[in-house]
């Protein structure tokens, strides 16, 4: 069972652990891990402290995503926030949350240098 919760825009870095599947339909999907900053209110003071989101798209998002995917790249996305409830063999019930990724952003300079001398080495 999936439910959208609400949309999302989330700045964070890209970090290396990615998983990406191809499905038998043609159908492609890709799960990221993200660390963004979260800033919480505790005993009257802001504290920021680094959240580790999962996000996930599919099709031509993954395949963009594929491409241009670099380690410690800050990324910009906007979404939607899911929740999830599988149940395994045992009948236990676990309960995921991620963002599902409409569309993403790169904002660092680094990932456009490196992009661009992959390039020139091809050509």
């Amino acid at each position: 069972m999936k439910n959208f919760i609400d949309h999302i825009q989330v700045t964070g870095q890209l970090k290396e652990k990615s998983e990406i599947k191809n499905f038998k339909n043609g159908h492609k999907l890709i799960r990221i891990q993200i660390i963004a900053p979260l800033i919480i209110k505790e005993k009257g003071r802001l504290i920021s402290k680094n959240k580790r989101l999962i996000a996930v798209a599919w099709d031509k998002t993954a395949e963009k995503i594929e491409e241009n995917i670099l380690k410690d790249t800050e990324i910009i996305l906007n979404g939607y926030w899911t929740a999830n409830e599988t149940t395994n063999t045992t009948d236990n019930v676990k309960k995921i949350s991620e963002i599902l990724i409409e569309s993403i952003s790169y904002r660092n300079i680094k990932h456009s240098i490196k992009r661009n001398s992959k390039q020139n080495i091809k050509n």
